[in-house]
Order: structure tokens, then C-alpha cells, then sequence
């Protein structure tokens, strides 16, 4: 049985896919603070809804509303919630393709606190690695990130812990 703070996340990607933001919103906390790293013009530290919902609004601007996450899991306990994800976007015939988590606060069954960690970002195709496209501009520090192979060990520790 998964603990509900896990379902609440599933919740909210669950949302953002369906670009349901309204939705995603009822269960974040009016005071959140939603870090994303970074130097480009998705990078910060948007701190309320509104600044949350314009920040979404930008990830759809960048991306011609292609940007699309893959939840791959969700672990949690009263406190935080980690969901590994795959975010990728397309426009102008250029990819984005990473592999990120989002560790999540929270607070009385609200989302109070997310940060954002990329963890790799453009893979390369089969013709060679991905030529430098439009998201450079919002995620201009992660073009050279090494790809990660599957989950980091401390990952693949904890999961065999909590089972």
C-alpha cells in the first residue's frame, strides 16, 4: 500500500500531464517554494502559486507546449516524497530528453517545498548526440551532463530498503 504523501504526488504529475495546472495547484500550499536549478530563464525560486502557475507557463512557452514528464516512481513518507521522472520536450525539430527527480515538502497533506534536480539531460540519438537545439536557452547548464545509467545506487539501496 502505497502512503498517501506518494499519492499525492502521483496526484500532481498526474495533473501536470493532463496540463491540468488548476488541478495540480489544489494540493500545493499557498507558501510553496518550487526550486529549479539551473541559470536559464526556467531557473529559481518561485515562491507562491501564482509565481508556480507562470513558471509552468514559461516550461509550455519554451517548449511550443510540448514538455511532457514520465513518472517512473514515487517513494515517500510523512515528511518527503522523491519522484523519478523522465521530462522531454520538442520543438524546431530538437529534443529535450532528461532524467530528473523532484524531491517534495510536505506539510499536512499539502506540497509546501519542491526542488528540482536534473539528472541528465539530452541523450544522444543514433546518428550522434543531440545538436544544440532551443531548450539550451531555458536549461543551458545541463547540455554536457554525463548520462546517468539507470538509478545511482544510493537509489537503488533505498528501494530495496523500504520493500
Amino acid at each position: 500500500m502505497a502512503h498517501p504523501n506518494e499519492d499525492l504526488v502521483r496526484r500532481v504529475f498526474d495533473a501536470y500531464s493532463r496540463g491540468d495546472i488548476q488541478a495540480l495547484l489544489t494540493d500545493v500550499s499557498p507558501g510553496v517554494v518550487w526550486h529549479v536549478p539551473g541559470r536559464g530563464p526556467l531557473a529559481g525560486d518561485h515562491a507562491g502559486l501564482e509565481a508556480v502557475r507562470a513558471h509552468f507557463a514559461r516550461v509550455a512557452g519554451l517548449s511550443g507546449s510540448t514538455h511532457r514528464v514520465e513518472l517512473h516512481d514515487v517513494i515517500g513518507n510523512d515528511d518527503h516524497v522523491v519522484a523519478l521522472h523522465a521530462a522531454r520536450a520538442e520543438r524546431g525539430g530538437k529534443r529535450l530528453d532528461l532524467n530528473a527527480l523532484h524531491l517534495f515538502h510536505v506539510r499536512d497533506g499539502m506540497i509546501t517545498e519542491v526542488r528540482a534536480v536534473h539528472l541528465i539531460c539530452t541523450r544522444g540519438t543514433a546518428s550522434g548526440p543531440s545538436p544544440p537545439g532551443p531548450h539550451q536557452a531555458a536549461w543551458p547548464d545541463m547540455t554536457a551532463q554525463p548520462a546517468l545509467r539507470g538509478p545511482p545506487a544510493w537509489l537503488r539501496t533505498a528501494r530495496r530498503a523500504a520493500r
